[in-house]
């Protein structure tokens, strides 16, 4: 190793100053400016864990807001088949479920909740509503003559939904557990009878 002999210079204000050669390790070190050594392996350490706690959440939302656009498209398709086709619908709940279940067939339909009202002529007062019911349980076959032209018919469907889907993330200690869901997803669409 080649040692160079120090030389003086001076400073702006006129101080005498011992300048050093650095070895080449010694000016990279100062060239990037490490002074602390691991210094940036905690700061990853602790930023780390936020950043993908935030990543995981836009992800989940994300998740979530595009089944909320496929739960509303299957219901506004299912509740405008019914306002169009009056005529040759003998069960209204039953066509809505269908209709539902095949825009949806990744879902569960076992799991999907609707409920439906129907207006004759005051839509004040509705002539007919369903109560909630899930799956293939939903039907109401009397309530096809109660389908009247130009009179709305209003459908709203829920289906259980599990926040940060990708983590699989749950409570465990509230008998909760990544399975069950922590949510719903809820959607009303309307259709006028023609």
């Amino acid at each position: 190793m080649r040692v160079f002999p120090h030389k003086t210079h001076r400073t702006s204000n006129g101080d005498a100053m011992l300048a050093r050669t650095l070895t080449f390790w010694q000016k990279l070190r100062a060239f990037v400016g490490v002074k602390e050594e691991g210094s940036q392996l905690v700061e990853m350490a602790v930023v780390a864990p936020l950043l993908l706690i935030i990543l995981t959440g836009m992800a989940s939302f994300g998740i979530a807001l595009y089944s909320q656009q496929q739960l509303g498209l299957a219901a506004s398709q299912a509740v405008q088949a019914v306002s169009l086709d009056t005529s040759q619908i003998t069960d209204p709940c039953a066509t809505i479920e269908t209709a539902v279940s095949e825009s949806l067939p990744q879902w569960s339909a076992a799991n999907i909740s609707y409920n439906l009202t129907i207006y004759t002529g005051n839509t004040t007062t509705p002539s007919v509503t369903t109560g909630t019911l899930k799956g293939a349980a939903f039907t109401c076959k009397s309530d096809n003559a109660d389908l009247t032209q130009f009179q709305p018919i209003v459908l709203t469907v829920s289906y259980p939904y599990t926040w940060f889907p990708i983590m699989g993330w749950a409570k465990y200690g509230t008998g909760a557990s990544p399975s069950t869901p922590t949510g719903s997803l809820t959607t009303t669409q309307a259709a006028m009878v023609q």
